[in-house]
C-alpha cells in the first residue's frame, strides 16, 4: 500500500502547466523561456488546454491570412507544451509574473 499513497501524494502536491512558446521559431528554447499560460491538476486537462489554446491560435492566423490555414494547425500544436511540475505556483503568482513580467 505504500506505493498507492505516494502516488495520491504526488497527485496531490504535483500539477501540469500549460507552457508557450516565446515566439514561433523558438520551439526549441529552454523551459525557463517559455510562457506560463495555465496550470491543471492532470495531464488529460492539459493537453485538452493545449488543444483549445491551439485551435484559437489556429483561427486567429486564418483571419489574418484570408482564411488560408496551410501548416497553421502544427504550428500552433508546437507553440504550446505541457510540462509537469511538483508545486505549481499559485494563481496570483503567475497573474502578477504576466503582469510584472518577472
Amino acid at each position: 500500500m505504500r506505493g498507492a499513497n505516494a502516488m495520491r501524494a504526488r497527485a496531490v502536491l504535483g500539477g501540469w502547466v500549460l507552457l508557450a512558446s516565446p515566439s514561433p521559431e523558438a520551439i526549441n528554447a529552454p523551459k525557463a523561456e517559455w510562457d506560463e499560460v495555465r496550470s491543471y491538476d492532470t495531464a488529460w486537462a492539459c493537453e485538452a488546454g493545449r488543444r483549445e489554446e491551439a485551435i484559437e491560435l489556429v483561427r486567429e492566423q486564418a483571419a489574418k491570412r484570408g482564411g488560408r490555414t496551410e501548416g497553421a494547425a502544427l504550428e500552433a500544436m508546437l507553440r504550446y507544451r505541457c510540462a509537469y511540475t511538483r508545486h505549481p505556483r499559485p494563481r496570483w503568482q503567475r497573474w502578477l509574473r504576466k503582469v510584472v513580467g518577472r
